[in-house]
């Protein structure tokens, strides 16, 4: 088993779900409108984030074994990336292979006045860890179109599934950091925090073997 022929699977059995996709709505040129980063027309069309990872998830599970868990979700629990939206099922999806990552998808809910923004936060390790929510942003303004937002999920489940993910976090006394490592490209993020007597630093990393 190779991951072109695990991708080839998923893309038919993403094509079976009827999906939707769409263009970007504007040119790469166009500056968004100042009204556009307050709305999110049409929430219902992220569905297609779920759908490609569904389609991953049934792929992985029918040709290299990979094992679907649906996990209880407690009432009330929240994202951890400041969005504080409610997180509406959870799922693990793993490999029985020694020395794996398991992946957890997170679906959460957001109320809009057009409708539920239901995004896909994608965690390695533990369900805590997160590295991709996905879309970071729905509304008009942050909108590029679907193939983006497919080639994120695309990503992380390569990266993943091959072995070839490096995910780390961390923070000292006045930052904190995050990086992420994908053959698709690499990511880094430092943000400044409240220091003070007791905090302790710590780092958290994550790679694991291939499932093929």
């Amino acid at each position: 088993m190779d991951i072109e022929r695990l991708r080839a699977e998923m893309e038919r059995r993403f094509a079976a779900m009827d999906p939707r996709p769409w263009p970007p709505p504007r040119d790469p040129m166009t500056s968004p409108r100042e009204e556009e980063y307050s709305r999110v027309t049409d929430p219902a069309k992220y569905r297609i984030v779920h759908q490609r990872a569904t389609a991953w998830a049934q792929a992985s599970v029918d040709l290299i074994g990979a094992v679907h868990e649906e996990l209880a979700v407690p009432v009330g629990d929240e994202t951890s990336r400041g969005w504080r939206v409610p997180i509406a099922s959870a799922h693990r999806l793993s490999s029985p292979r020694p020395g794996t990552l398991p992946l957890y998808l997170l679906t959460t809910a957001a109320p809009q006045p057009a409708g539920m923004l239901s995004a896909l936060l994608v965690a390695v390790g533990r369900p805590g860890f997160e590295v991709e929510f996905i879309p970071d942003c729905g509304c008009d303004a942050c909108d590029s179109g679907s193939d983006d937002l497919l080639e994120q999920v695309d990503r992380i489940f390569t990266a993943v599934v091959t072995g070839e993910l490096r995910a780390a976090k961390g923070c000292d006394r006045r930052h904190e950091w995050s990086s992420l490592e994908t053959p698709g490209g690499s990511s880094s993020s430092t943000q400044m925090v409240d220091g003070g007597r007791g905090r302790q630093p710590w780092t958290e990393r994550w790679e694991g073997a291939s499932w093929l």
